[in-house]
């Protein structure tokens, strides 16, 4: 039996989508100083969800 799991970060795709931004526009918030978790694997972003969701949700935590 699998276990589903919460997923506990964004792609930059997702991101894209959510806040219906071009991918350019992604890479240039999470590259200077954001304002919420970024994770740096290799060459591949992913963003904190608890982090962003915080943020836009316009929370301080």
């Amino acid at each position: 039996m699998t276990e589903v799991t919460e997923k506990k970060v964004y792609s930059v795709k997702e991101i894209q989508e959510i806040l219906a931004i071009s991918k350019n526009a992604v890479y240039k918030l999470i590259s200077n100083d954001p304002p919420f978790k970024i994770l740096k694997i290799g060459t591949t972003y992913r963003v904190q969800k608890k982090s962003f969701d915080n943020w836009f949700e316009g929370n301080d935590n």
